[in-house]
């Protein structure tokens, strides 16, 4: 379903906590805004809604860069999808490792975030949230537990996660 909201009503990715403690980086949203002003930047976004709220579901960096232009109650196009949590967090996950402008940072916290939420056999993020309070530090960065060595090193796993389709799951791609 598509239709127009004010920018104000969207909501991060409930995972988006999860990757460089949820801040933005300044340096792309100014080259994004630079984007804005050339009007190449699509004003599109796929958000879901969960309990009332729009959740977007990636380009945390593009809703901020036009909230910064156009102010907090500029109208933007939703399209409105079904997913469950799982399927918030890949799409993250793959925009986060194939689309955008990120630092090493942000993929390797992504490609982490997927490790452990393979590993974590939860269902939910609220359940995933308790489960990894213990791997963040004072700051609430998300921080990767040493056991699981360097997962962002691990090719099989950016593959599964880059190949991954709507259809399909992590937990049924992963064993």
């Amino acid at each position: 379903m598509i239709k127009e909201i004010e920018i104000e009503k969207i909501k991060f990715n409930p995972f988006k906590k999860f990757i460089n403690g949820g801040k933005l980086n300044p340096e792309i949203i100014e080259k994004l805004k630079e984007s804005i002003s050339h009007k190449t930047l699509p004003e599109i976004f796929s958000v879901r809604e969960k309990d009332g709220n729009y959740e977007l579901c990636f380009g945390h960096h593009r809703l901020e860069a036009l909230k910064q232009v156009y102010g907090k109650t500029h109208k933007i196009t939703i399209n409105i999808v079904n997913y469950d949590d799982e399927t918030m967090l890949i799409d993250m996950v793959r925009e986060n490792i194939t689309h955008r402008d990120v630092d090493y940072q942000d993929k390797k916290e992504s490609i982490v975030l997927a490790y452990n939420w393979l590993n974590s056999k939860c269902d939910g993020v609220k359940r995933f949230d308790t489960v990894m309070k213990q791997s963040r530090d004072k700051s609430g960065k998300f921080k990767p537990s040493e056991d699981y060595g360097k997962p962002w090193e691990d090719e099989d796993l950016k593959d599964v996660i880059l190949n991954m389709t709507y259809s399909h799951t992590l937990k049924g791609r992963v064993s």
